[in-house]
């Protein structure tokens, strides 16, 4: 075992040199404080790897002095082991536990007991440490990886965008024949796709972040998804399938969110319906407002979603069995941004479906948004 440092809290001198003595003997260096007021100074100071302390003492017992330094940002991830010959029934346990002692152990001490304790406690507390190295450092890989994902997108989307311009000037000349067109219409196809799939890193990334500023304003929901609608006709007509919105009870529904998200939202679920549904169905989009909360459904008669599929749903870049129905494109991320916009609103998101029955998306927001 690594040298280590060890704060015995005690008003008992006694059992402050018996277990001072038994910790020296394995190379440990003690430090040593007769009252819980003491011990956390002592502790603010010298931040050892472990505390023992004592539960009845004057001026502040252990209980307060385990809750005072589980409150201090230097001191509260110190592993604290409670010792006692008097508190020792089970509530009392769950008392020191409660407070954040991480063991507990009765006197008079055992000093092979005590070495046991300690030493299982700092191995514990070494792995701790670790794995929160650890942590730190994949989060920091983590905020990488996405810096580069948002300067590569960012540089993606322009040699794109220049390509479909030029398919377009192109396309200008009365030279071309109907191969050379349909090669040209396969390119701007192409080009759409990469520019839908930079869409989509791009806010799939940005809504990760957790310091993302809400908007919020109140809306009227029907007017608000019937404004949507209209960016849906041409693709709702193309495949013959009729869009219909209805507010269950007929209530005026108004709801406090982040337009932009919510507009994110919405997008997905209705494309997806109809990207996935064949000519000549219906999708329904539902509006309830219940003990309030609010909720919106957008219900397909398409392909359904297997049981499987619906294990792996929201993760990036799933592709799941069912396929577009139109030749449509589908990047994998469209439900994973769904969920991620629905958390970043304090929502929650179910799905109901079978294969062949059709998908039922089911999104619940309180009315009044509020803060977690």
């Amino acid at each position: 075992m690594p040298y280590s440092t060890i704060l015995i809290i005690d008003d008992e001198q006694s059992y402050l040199d018996i277990i001072t003595n038994t910790l020296k003997n394995n190379n440990h260096r003690v430090l040593q404080a007769l009252n819980g007021r003491m011990g956390c100074k002592v502790a603010e100071r010298f931040l050892p790897d472990i505390i023992i302390m004592d539960w009845e003492m004057p001026e502040m017992n252990g209980i307060e002095a385990i809750k005072y330094l589980k409150q201090q940002s230097s001191t509260k991830e110190i592993p604290i082991i409670m010792a006692t010959g008097v508190m020792t029934a089970v509530e009392h346990l769950e008392t020191a536990l409660d407070a954040g002692a991480i063991d507990y152990i009765r006197k008079p001490i055992d000093p092979i007991e005590l070495y046991a304790r300690i030493n299982a406690t700092l191995k514990l507390s070494r792995s701790y440490k670790e794995i929160k190295d650890q942590k730190a450092n994949l989060e920091d890989l983590n905020r990488e990886k996405d810096g580069m994902v948002g300067i590569v997108a960012h540089d993606l989307r322009a040699p794109l965008n220049r390509i479909m311009g030029l398919t377009d000037i192109i396309k200008m000349s009365n030279n071309l024949d109907k191969e050379q067109i349909e090669c040209l219409t396969m390119i701007e196809k192409m080009c759409r796709s990469g520019i839908s799939l930079i869409r989509d890193l791009l806010v799939i990334n940005n809504v990760e972040y957790e310091s993302q500023q809400l908007n919020l304003k109140e809306i009227v929901l029907k007017d608000f998804i019937n404004d949507l609608l209209k960016n849906y006709e041409a693709q709702a007509h193309q495949k013959q399938i009729k869009i219909y919105l209805k507010n269950i009870d007929n209530k005026l529904i108004k709801l406090e969110t982040d337009e932009t998200f919510l507009v994110r939202i919405i997008d997905n679920l209705i494309s997806n319906a109809l990207k996935f549904s064949f000519p000549n169905k219906n999708v329904h989009i539902l509006l309830k407002e219940e003990n309030s909360k609010i909720s919106i459904t957008v219900k397909d008669e398409g392909q359904g979603i297997s049981a499987e599929d619906q294990q792996k749903m929201f993760k990036k870049f799933q592709k799941l069995s069912a396929r577009p129905t139109g030749g449509e494109d589908s990047t994998g991320l469209g439900l994973a941004i769904v969920k991620s916009l629905v958390e970043k609103l304090n929502g929650d998101i179910r799905i109901i479906s079978e294969l062949n029955k059709g998908a039922e998306f089911i999104i619940e927001f309180d009315k009044i948004f509020t803060k977690i």
